[in-house]
């Protein structure tokens, strides 16, 4: 709740709903953090700059007050320099420390007993950040994934020291051209992120990550939404290569007012799924269709509930009923397609504790069908587990490594688990590992395979790139990720991308054409925005399409004022120019002496024309007459150039006088012919005026 001076967070009894207890107030504005629970203890943060973020500690010590205040463990004000301070993310535990960001940019990692500082990261990679999505950890490669939601960010990742503090010298990131208000979903190495979603969001769409790379597999352009995805792993087996289905709501309702809805995006994905494969769901009464920014919650039965600003709550459910029902079957399938212990896998702690809490669930008569259930409680002991309690297992895993000149990337992931397993031990225990060396060598050969792999990739990557007369904006995103897997590859491997010039070029095409924009819109807004269109407007349009000039017409269109004023002023130049080409209402006629005028003329009006989109072409007036023109003009002969007519003559007849010549007419004759002739020339001459 909010109050005067700040909010509190009030506790209630999930099964009664009586109240437990409540915080004292957590100063500065209202809390727009997401509440946290974790081990005990619930942490929160205010909005505004010098919010505070706190923690709490959740035992009801006094079960018959139900108004008893709860002073925080510890408080830490997150600086006047926060922006908007904690605004609607929440928070990650790694370790004895808790991760969260603000609104400036800045991510920050508290011890979660004391509230001590331990690492503050800001502007990673030099970029503006805008922290306003929940941090991920991925114990697997012991990465933090957290969404930026500045206009030009993306997706990080940053290893995580043993201390709680960030390695910012081995950060990852994805760039793309939109905002993101997604938090990020991981599993089997894949990122999962939705993207942004208009009204303090971007333009970003859903898109698949490569977790230890952060190289994009695929995206859906138009699932565009600020709430994050939901993942289950309900209907993941081998045999189907570990299919997961995500479910999420558009930011957007499809359709226009009144009639629009809303939509479910049911998304399936696997392990090397390199396309999307989903559905699209209305989610009903079109009256109501209205904007969401909300995540889906998946209920204890596999229902999903979500709702929208129209206020209405959508429950969906499989279309089977009976399907819906966890059996015996299901649990089986969720405990096989987990790796075996022994070979030292990845194991989601949470995910191993969600299918015995289904296992307990069932019957006894569907219990008796999950014949592998001590898979799972052997699972569930090793994930729990210090890596000195394995010793054993773990010397019998490195002496069954290969050599490595036969190690593939099939290997990685033990070998990887093996490493950091390891590398998690005491020094004393260390000392009792058989075959360190070994594991070491096979470690490095696994990362010189990754980067071999990614080097390649790489180079195929920037050949398939446009030729740099064809780049756009829109291939940006997608140059500026090449760029940054160049720069994470070792300086050996970045010296073998023979085409790094390509891209190097590429960029800096990408550059160009931002200065080029920039340019026009400044020459704009200075020249031609409160200016009237004149004939003698051509010097100033022709500066400013000079700047339009390298411009690709697919980015131009995202210029505004190039559509608001400059567009409308060649429209209106072109306008002026036919209109030189009327008299009294009416074409002109050619004659020998306009012909190069009026030849001129209509070239001027093709040249700027056909500058014109043909959304705009539609309001040059009478260019059906520039078309008659040239048609005329092409066949237009001078009287000077016609054939000679020669008088009919007929044979002289005996004793007939030759006629007399022209030598021979009368001095009153000759000046006839010439008053004519001047009369003629006076009555086609024409003078250039507007209609």
């Amino acid at each position: 709740g909010t109050e005067t001076g700040g909010s509190r967070i009030y506790a209630f009894d999930a099964v009664t709903l009586k109240m437990l207890f409540k915080t004292a107030l957590i100063p500065s504005a209202q809390i727009e953090s997401a509440i946290m629970y974790h081990d005990g203890y619930i942490y929160a943060g205010s909005y505004n700059a010098n919010g505070e973020f706190a923690c709490f500690d959740t035992e009801d010590t006094d079960p018959q007050n139900t108004d008893e205040e709860k002073t925080a463990k510890w408080s830490y004000n997150v600086g006047a320099d926060a922006g908007q301070g904690i605004l609607w993310d929440g928070s990650e535990f790694v370790g004895d420390a808790v991760i969260f960001g603000t609104a400036a940019g800045k991510l920050i990692s508290l011890n979660r007993f004391t509230g001590a500082e331990i690492d503050v990261l800001s502007k990673p990679k030099g970029e503006d950040a805008g922290f306003t999505t929940t941090p991920y950890y991925y114990e697997k490669n012991n990465m933090l994934y957290v969404s930026m939601a500045e206009s030009n960010s993306g997706v990080i990742a940053v290893p995580m020291n043993s201390d709680g503090s960030f390695d910012d010298d081995n950060i990852l990131m994805y760039k793309n051209s939109g905002g993101i208000k997604s938090s990020v979903v991981i599993y089997n190495d894949r990122v999962y992120v939705c993207g942004g979603g208009g009204h303090g969001g971007g333009n970003a769409p859903f898109t698949v990550l490569d977790a230890n790379t952060l190289e994009e597999i695929y995206t859906i352009p138009d699932l565009i939404s600020k709430g994050s995805a939901v993942l289950t792993t309900a209907y993941a087996t081998k045999e189907n290569n570990q299919q997961v289905y995500l479910y999420i709501t558009p930011y957007k309702p499809a359709g226009t007012y009144p009639d629009r809805t809303s939509q479910l995006y049911i998304i399936k994905d696997s392990i090397g799924q390199t396309e999307p494969d989903y559905e699209i769901v209305d989610m009903g009464d079109k009256t109501v269709g209205q904007y969401s920014s909300q995540t889906y919650t998946i209920n204890k039965d596999g229902l999903l509930s979500i709702y929208n600003d129209a206020n209405y709550v959508y429950c969906f459910g499989n279309v089977d009923e009976t399907a819906q029902i966890i059996n015996g079957t299901d649990v089986y399938n969720q405990i096989a397609r987990q790796p075996d212990t022994n070979e030292f896998k990845y194991y989601n702690e949470f995910e191993l504790r969600r299918i015995q809490e289904r296992y307990n669930n069932l019957s006894a008569e569907e219990q008796a069908k999950v014949t592998n259930i001590d898979k799972l409680t052997e699972m569930l002991a090793v994930a729990n587990m210090l890596p000195e309690e394995r010793l054993d297992e773990l010397n019998d895993a490195i002496a069954s490594l290969p050599e490595t000149s036969e190690i593939t990337l099939d290997q990685a992931e033990t070998i990887e688990s093996l490493y950091n397993t390891y590398l998690s031990m005491t020094d004393e225990a260390k000392q009792n590992v058989v075959g360190a060396d070994k594991l070491a060598a096979a470690y490095t050969s696994v990362q010189e395979l990754r980067n071999a792999a990614a080097t390649e990739a790489l180079v195929n990557e920037i050949n398939a790139l446009p030729l740099e007369q064809e780049l756009t904006l829109s291939d940006e995103t997608q140059i500026d990720n090449l760029l940054q897997r160049l720069e994470a590859l070792p300086a050996e491997y970045a010296a073998l991308v023979a085409n790094a010039d390509k891209l190097n070029a590429a960029k800096a095409r990408m550059t160009d054409i931002h200065t080029r924009i920039a340019g026009l819109e400044g020459f704009i807004d200075q020249n031609l925005a409160a200016a009237e269109i004149t004939l003698d407007s051509k010097a100033m349009l022709d500066e400013a399409l000079a700047w339009a000039e390298g411009i690709p017409a697919a980015d131009l269109e995202s210029v505004s004022r190039y559509g608001q004023y400059l567009l409308p002023a060649v429209t209106d130049y072109v306008n002026l120019l036919i209109d030189a080409l009327y008299q009294d209402g009416k074409p002109v006629e050619l004659t020998g002496e306009n012909i190069a005028e009026v030849k001129e003329t209509l070239a001027e009006i093709q040249k700027y024309y056909g500058l014109l989109p043909e959304s705009e072409q539609r309001y040059v007036e009478h260019y059906d007459t520039v078309t008659a023109l040239e048609e005329e003009a092409e066949q237009y002969v001078p009287n000077s150039e016609k054939p000679e007519q020669k008088p009919e003559t007929t044979e002289p007849v005996a004793g007939d006088t030759l006629p007399a010549t022209g030598d021979t007419l009368p001095v009153w004759s000759l000046a006839a012919v010439m008053l004519l002739a001047f009369a003629g020339f006076a009555a086609i001459a024409i003078k250039r005026t507007s209609k």
